[in-house]
Formats: structure tokens, sequence, C-alpha cells
């Protein structure tokens, strides 16, 4: 983790850790005028205060390359050519400063008549990501793949697969990918026949988080648009011990906020520094009859203590997913039901009681 501080434009600005990881803002594929299309950076400034949108460029290697740091004035709608503004071997970029800013950049074609297509920010995530194709069966008018950005803080395997009628089908592609080093590729080279099937889609996953894009273009370079591809995050799931609240305890921390939708839990966490830590969500003990029957539930925030923390108070949201827990009720009780969880804090007092009900 490191803490930097800019000076740009008069301006002076604090970087804390580029945070890798999930929930990252990234523009995953800034072209190149040799593939056929030129990109346009288009800044939206959605506040009537003045903000601050930090670029950080990449090459497609992972290496760093420079912060771009862009002031925009209320409601200011920028748009620069990538050219005057990135790095020449800028290949993704990730977005940082103001959430009222949002990022986009505009594909143009050099062939022919300029055609623009615009994608915006995209988020990263752990799980895996599903791409339905966008283009005909077996047509050679079209190509089809997907720019995948590595946002881990460790190297990663990345893969890619064709799931046929939801049964994977033949062997996949798999790379070691570095931390925010980006793949580029069309389906059509890692799977030659898929255009032979029906009801197929490519997934991909990694062990580390990742952003993806998809694009789908005309082989002529007249036209390139994002294909929109399915997210199915994965998130920590809850873990269970017979130890009470307080003897699960390890690191300090402060709950800001609780939140149940379905089975997943959105917390808001506190903590006077930013430290390598590993959070985990507890159910503590068994079910408590009762009705609807009650259960015990806490964090464990555990910190590496091997590594240097930032002193800087660090505030994030983690999710956290309950289906062990709805699972653990349906095995003891035969069917699912309503679970009052009791939730409580570092120092074992009752936070909050929060309804789980099922959702039909």
């Amino acid at each position: 983790m490191t803490k930097k501080v800019l000076i740009r434009f008069g301006l002076v600005i604090l970087l804390t850790s580029l945070s890798m990881g999930s929930d990252l803002r990234l523009l995953p594929h800034v072209p190149s005028p040799d593939g056929g299309f030129k990109a346009k950076l288009i800044l939206n400034n959605a506040s009537s205060l003045p903000k601050t949108i930090v670029l950080s460029c990449y090459a497609k290697s992972g290496l760093f390359l420079e912060h771009v740091v862009v002031p925009l004035e209320p409601s200011e709608l920028k748009k620069v050519p990538v050219d005057n503004l990135l790095p020449s071997e800028t290949s993704h970029v990730v977005v940082q400063g103001s959430s009222r800013v949002c990022a986009s950049i505009a594909y143009e074609s050099t062939v022919g008549e300029p055609v623009n297509s615009l994608v915006t920010e995209i988020g990263s995530q752990k799980g895996e990501v599903r791409i339905v194709p966008s283009v005909p069966a077996g047509g050679k008018e079209f190509w089809e793949g997907a720019a995948v950005v590595s946002t881990g803080d460790k190297s990663g395997l990345l893969m890619v697969d064709l799931i046929i009628d939801g049964i994977k089908g033949p062997p996949g592609q798999a790379w070691e990918i570095q931390p925010f080093e980006k793949r580029i590729f069309m389906f059509s080279d890692l799977f030659p026949d898929s255009a032979s099937f029906e009801n197929v889609y490519f997934k991909i996953s990694s062990d580390q988080p990742f952003s993806v894009m998809g694009l789908a273009g005309t082989q002529d370079h007249r036209v390139i648009w994002p294909v929109v591809p399915n997210s199915n995050p994965q998130h920590d799931m809850n873990a269970f011990s017979e130890l009470d609240v307080l003897s699960l305890q390890v690191d300090s921390y402060k709950i800001l906020d609780l939140s149940l939708e379905e089975e997943l839990l959105r917390v808001s966490i506190e903590t006077p520094q930013q430290c390598e830590e590993s959070i985990i969500c507890y159910m503590s003990g068994g079910f408590m009859e009762s009705n609807p029957v009650q259960v015990n539930m806490t964090l464990q925030r555990v910190v590496d203590k091997d590594l240097p923390c930032l002193e800087v108070v660090y505030q994030r949201d983690r999710v956290f997913d309950l289906s062990p827990l709805v699972q653990d009720y349906i095995d003891g009780y035969g069917s699912e039901g309503n679970i009052n969880i009791n939730f409580f804090d570092h120092e074992g007092l009752l936070l909050d009681q929060l309804e789980y009900r099922p959702q039909n």
C-alpha cells in the first residue's frame, strides 16, 4: 500500500493506496489508431460544485505510466481526445476521485464514415462474468471478444470457458495474469467451433478480482460496440463458530451501517488505520428457538502484523453471502423460514436485529 500526493494544475490531491481488488472504477480498453479506432474521453461532472478526477494510466503489461489529474467546473461535460490527455502507451485506466464524475470513452472508426460507440466506466469484481454472443452464429462479417484487466494484488489465473446448454464445453483457455495486466482476445480464436452450437455463452473467471468489457465489431473496422456482460459476483460466505461473539474478536473495528437484502449482508466498517487484513462474518453458536428463530452474528477482523499500516481513518463496505446460514436452517427445519439475526460489534454490544425473509 502506498500514499501519494499529486500537485497538478494548482491542486493538491491525496491518493491513498490505489486499492487493489473489487469495487474499482475502470476504463478497461483504450484503443490505438492502428487497430482501426481512435478514442475520445468524456468526463461528466453531475455536481453543481467543482470536482476533480484522477486517471491512473496503465500499459497493457500492467506497468503503471502516470496519474493524470483533471479538474472540472460545476456541471461541466468535458470531451478530450485520448491522444491529447493520456500517455501514448495507455491501454486501460483506473478512475479515482469524485464519485460525482462519470468517465466514458467514445470509440470512433478511422475507416470510412466515423461511427461513434460509447462505453462508460466499468466496475471490478470477484467471481465470474458471462457474455452471451451478440453477433450471428457462423457469421464472418463480425468479430467478438473481451478486454479483461486483473485488479488483484498478486498474480492470478484468468480463465475463459465455453458453456453449452449449461455444461462446460471444449477445453477452455487459461493464462497467468499479473496485477493490472490486461488480456484482450477474440472468442473465435479461442473456440473456433463455437458457432456450430446453440444456447451458448462465454464464462470469464479468475481467482483475483478483475474488470471485463465485452466488445464486438465489423471485420472492416467500420463499427465497434460494447457487449454488456452478465456479472455473477461472488462474496465471502459466512462461517460458523461455537465461540461466543466476544471470544471471536481479535482486532478492533467500528460498524457504521448494516443492511440485509435477501441473503446478502452489507456492512460499512471503519478502522483508525488501513492495513492488510481478513474480515470474516461468523454465526456464533446455534439457532435459538423463538418465533422466528434467532441467531447471533459478528465480524472478526485480523490484521497482518507483518505488513505496515497507513495512519489514516479507513472506511469500506463489505458484502457477505449468508447462504450457508440459510442452508443450515433448511437442513435443520426442513424448509426456508424467517430468521432474526442479532448482530454484535467488536465490544460484544448488540447493534441491530436484522430479519431474513425468504424470497419466493
